[in-house]
């Protein structure tokens, strides 16, 4: 069984951030998504399925992480939440300043950072969801939404990092105390040009219907679980029996690929051939 439910919105974005910190060239991130392929080679699963690394570039970035993140959630049996129309406005806010992106001097030496996150101001939901009302946060139903802004050296990078933000993951678990409805859930992107040279800023935004009153804390983000963990985990769970389902993937991929493994001669050929390639 998962742990979701004990996974707060704060622990997992704390975590998140952490991860980055510590490993801002996303060395183990890499690690896992090449382990993760070789596991599905050995478990008849296409191991080049999603964005290919080497292929992104700023101008397919959006493009590469959209079908990731989608291909995940359809495989965890969650909702489409990419919203188009959404990342173009979020696009239009960035450019026009509107959008804080970064704190004065704040001086940025590493090739992966976060630099802020925070909830969406009335005159940026103005931009997104047009001008309402003067009451409308004392109405029942309320337009929320919360942004994080990052800054990535390559392309590639940001596409290793974020395929795992708890944003995707939105709308994943059941949870009943969710102050979200489920269908109103939508994540967008915008990447914008920091102007020296390399690297780029990434703006990452969820947003959603509430229909409970008062303000947004980070304990009430309607984050989910890492996609591209859960779904690993629950592919292994579906096809393996449940002593190798619960081995970390360095020692599955050591039980599969030994010689007095129980895993069937067919899918230890598989990894064995790939490996050779």
């Amino acid at each position: 069984m998962s742990n979701w439910h004990l996974s707060s919105a704060a622990t997992r974005l704390q975590s998140y951030h952490t991860t980055m910190e510590l490993d801002p060239s996303g060395s183990a991130r890499r690690s896992s998504l090449h382990l993760r392929r070789l596991e599905h080679g050995a478990l008849a699963f296409c191991p080049n399925a999603g964005a290919p690394l080497t292929a992104t570039t700023w101008a397919s970035l959006e493009q590469f992480l959209e079908m990731e993140v989608s291909a995940l959630r359809a495989l965890l049996g969650g909702r489409p939440i990419w919203s188009q129309s959404l990342s173009e406005k979020l696009h239009r806010l960035c450019q026009s300043g509107i959008l804080p992106l970064s704190r004065r001097g704040v001086e940025i030496d590493a090739p992966a950072a976060f630099l802020r996150g925070s909830h969406i101001s009335l005159e940026v939901k103005d931009h997104l969801f047009g001008s309402l009302p003067s009451g409308r946060m004392h109405g029942k139903d309320c337009s929320r939404g919360h942004y994080w802004v990052y800054y990535f050296e390559t392309a590639e990078l940001a596409l290793l990092h974020l395929v795992s933000h708890p944003a995707f993951g939105a709308g994943i678990e059941p949870n009943a105390e969710m102050e979200a409805d489920p269908t109103s859930l939508r994540v967008s992107l915008a990447i914008k040009d920091t102007g020296r040279g390399g690297g780029c800023h990434v703006v990452l935004m969820l947003t959603w219907q509430t229909l409970r009153r008062g303000k947004i804390s980070e304990e009430s983000l309607p984050v989910g679980p890492d996609l591209a963990k859960e779904a690993d985990a629950q592919r292994r769970r579906a096809v393996l029996c449940p002593r190798l389902a619960s081995l970390p993937l360095d020692q599955l991929l050591h039980a599969v690929l030994c010689k007095d493994s129980p895993v069937a001669s067919p899918q230890k050929r598989v990894v064995e051939q790939r490996l050779q390639h």
